[in-house]
């Protein structure tokens, strides 16, 4: 009875091991704001780790429909931003974007090639894009028991991604 009860625990943690070794380790947040002139930006606080993808996609049913994807060489730890709609020089665009239409869920993440690291990732849709600006990021917070996105000031961003 001993050993069973060692053998169910040391499956449990074999199982959990497994479970938790295929999920990236989140190394900083990714949302989105608006620039001056209104365009939109991808804006990351990266804590460690190592990022080299940023990925916009859309849920189409079952399948993802990529609206843009860019790759960096290096990006050190810190705060960053990508133009989604025209790009950066830092960022090279190997899937260029495509506008947005209302009424869809998008989600924009980034991450490494080998899947050890990521931003996380944020769902949304055009209709939560509409009170960004300057300044304000895409942020949550819970109402009536959901999460709802709200804009929130850039500096809350980047204190509570890297865990401050």
């Amino acid at each position: 009875m001993r050993m069973r009860r060692y053998g169910v625990g040391l499956g449990l943690v074999l199982v959990a091991g497994l479970l938790t070794g295929c999920s990236p380790q989140v190394c900083g947040g990714i949302t989105l704001s608006r620039n001056e002139v209104g365009q939109l930006m991808a804006v990351m606080e990266k804590c460690r780790g190592e990022i080299e993808y940023v990925s916009l996609s859309e849920h189409s049913g079952r399948e993802r429909v990529k609206h843009g994807e860019w790759t960096v060489d290096e990006l050190d730890d810190g705060s960053h931003e990508l133009n989604l709609e025209t790009g950066t020089p830092t960022w090279k665009a190997s899937n260029p974007w495509q506008p947005l239409k209302p009424g869809v869920m998008y989600t924009i993440g980034a991450w490494d090639e080998g899947q050890s690291w990521s931003l996380g990732a944020l769902t949304f849709t055009v209709e939560a894009l509409t009170k960004l600006k300057p300044g304000l990021v895409l942020g949550s917070k819970s109402q009536n028991g959901q999460n709802v996105l709200v804009p929130e000031p850039l500096e809350k961003f980047k204190k509570v991604s890297c865990g401050g």
